[in-house]
C-alpha cells in the first residue's frame, strides 16, 4: 500500500490528499474531498470489458438492471424512425 496524508489526524486534515498526474493537457487527479466525504476524480472512470464496478452492500442487481435499461435505450435510439411516425406513436398525431 502507498500511504497518503499518513499524518492526518482526521478526514478534514486529509482533505485534498491524493494522486496527481501532471499533464500539459491538464492535470489528472484522484483526491479525497472532506466536504463530500468521498474520493473524487477529475476524469471519467472506465471499467474494462468483462469487469464490473460494484458496491460492498450491492449484489450487482441494480447495476446490471441499469446497464440493461441503458443498452436497450441506446439500441432503440439507433433505429431510424421518421418524425411523423414517432409523433404518431407518442400520441401527438390524431388521424381523426
Amino acid at each position: 500500500n502507498v500511504g497518503i496524508a499518513s499524518g492526518a489526524a482526521n478526514d478534514a486534515a486529509a482533505d485534498g490528499a491524493g494522486i496527481t498526474v501532471y499533464s500539459g493537457d491538464g492535470n489528472k487527479t484522484w483526491n479525497w474531498v472532506d466536504a463530500t466525504d468521498s474520493w473524487t476524480s477529475s476524469e471519467h472512470i472506465q471499467v474494462a470489458a468483462g469487469k464490473r464496478l460494484g458496491f460492498a452492500d450491492d449484489d450487482n442487481t441494480y447495476i446490471t438492471s441499469l446497464i440493461n435499461v441503458a443498452t436497450d435505450l441506446i439500441a432503440s435510439m439507433s433505429k431510424p424512425e421518421s418524425i411523423s411516425s414517432r409523433r404518431a406513436r407518442d400520441g401527438f398525431i390524431n388521424d381523426s
